[in-house]
């Protein structure tokens, strides 16, 4: 599972940094919008990217580290905006995302090794307010349904002996998120 764990960093992180070092087209407007993307939480720092390729088509990819960095959630969205943006952008979106979870407890003779992987799909709607002198800072909201499950196991030592037990759970059915974003080549 930590080799598959690895490739799933390493790829997001590839595409956050291919997404923000990509070559301006020539579009219309400030079109397309490249940025960096802070989601801090109490789960950790998250960083990632966001991009609008046209007025109404968008994607991004987020990874989020545990404060010890042991942990990790991720995501990509693919982004869909019906209304022609002025001072905000309202959206709505699918995405994909998953996260891994491995925490470990010893206490009086007794350890416990406890490791959690699932997956998660989600369709949301989400409001960007577009602030700054350019208007290239961004502050959204997100709400929505998310379906999904996660595998949890935990070896349980105790007297020398090992128990092993495992349960799959599912993720609670509300999505709420938010984003800051700062877009790199706003006129």
């Amino acid at each position: 599972m930590n080799k598959i764990f690895s490739k799933i960093m390493i790829l997001a992180l590839a595409l956050m940094v291919a997404g923000i070092l990509a070559p301006r087209a020539t579009c219309a407007a400030d079109y397309p919008m490249r940025s960096v993307t802070f989601m801090p939480s109490f789960f950790g720092p998250g960083i990632g990217t966001r991009h609008w390729e046209t007025e109404q088509y968008g994607w991004g990819v987020d990874l989020q580290p545990s404060w010890d960095f042991g942990d990790v959630v991720y995501t990509a969205d693919f982004l869909y905006s019906p209304f022609p943006p002025k001072q905000s952008k309202q959206y709505f979106g699918v995405g994909i995302g998953g996260f891994h979870i491995s925490d470990s407890l010893s206490f009086g003779g007794t350890s416990v090794d406890t490791s959690v992987n699932g997956i998660a799909f989600k369709v949301f709607s989400g409001w960007e307010w577009l602030k700054g002198i350019k208007k290239n800072q961004g502050l959204s909201a997100e709400v929505g349904l998310q379906f999904g499950s996660a595998d949890a196991s935990s070896n349980i030592k105790y007297g020398g002996t090992t128990y092993k037990v495992t349960s799959t759970f599912k993720l609670p059915i509300i999505y709420i998120g938010g984003t800051y974003a700062f877009y790199f080549n706003k006129h």
